[in-house]
């Protein structure tokens, strides 16, 4: 497994819903990457807080979350035993007993490098989530080769932000395997990128995303 441990530190700030927004150490364009849905989301949830900010409760996200988002478990998601759909947005009961808005997205399938009927079917499952008051995503990129073997040959970005003061992610792990090891490890011959995202605040986020020998997204891709 590949680990890096890095540190995010406070670099923006500017006006918004009538105080301010921290942004954290995000690559360039990086706002552009927050799913509508989430940037709504935040903005609803802070407004009913009256600046005595908090993750969000289930009753915020039932009121700010899309009309059709149904309701998950985290532990239901982590397991497996239920997932969200690309482009689904869903409310996460958190086991903290906070919630928050998820949902992921991938893009286009790519196919290239066909040999002695193996070939690599690439896939970019992003996988994201909003507390309300910070969101974060991951985006792995990956492939199965049809034959029994997939990679996340390398580890994912992190897009990590909050939207409240004095809010940043500290620290954030994050790492990739094949499905190798995958089997060895987990019993499950799936490639994945995964994150481990820590706020300052109190919030932490665990993100996985998955690729299956076929080179599928493969249900579930979470941050819960």
């Amino acid at each position: 497994m590949v680990r890096t441990v890095m540190t995010r530190l406070l670099v923006g700030v500017v006006p918004c819903l009538g105080g301010l927004l921290f942004l954290s150490s995000l690559p360039a364009g990086a706002a552009s990457n927050v799913p509508a849905a989430a940037r709504q989301f935040s903005a609803c949830v802070l407004s009913h807080q009256a600046g005595k900010n908090h993750k969000a409760t289930l009753a915020e996200a039932r009121q700010c979350a899309p009309s059709n988002s149904r309701e998950v478990q985290a532990s239901n998601i982590e397991s497996g035993r239920d997932s969200v759909a690309a482009g689904e947005t869903a409310v996460l009961v958190r086991k903290d007993g906070s919630a928050a808005l998820v949902g992921w997205s991938a893009g286009p399938d790519l196919v290239a490098n066909i040999v002695s009927g193996c070939y690599n079917t690439w896939a970019n499952p992003r996988p994201w989530g909003s507390s309300g008051v910070d969101y974060v995503q991951i985006d792995v990129h990956g492939y199965g080769n049809h034959c029994g073997y997939s990679d996340v040959p390398t580890t994912p970005s992190v897009y990590a932000t909050c939207y409240i003061p004095w809010c940043n992610a500290y620290n954030i792990e994050k790492g990739h395997y094949d499905s190798n090891q995958g089997a060895a490890w987990f019993n499950d011959q799936r490639a994945a990128g995964w994150a481990n995202i820590y706020f300052n605040i109190g919030d932490t986020w665990f993100c996985r995303g998955y690729i299956d020998t076929n080179g599928n997204p493969n249900w579930p891709q979470w941050c819960s």
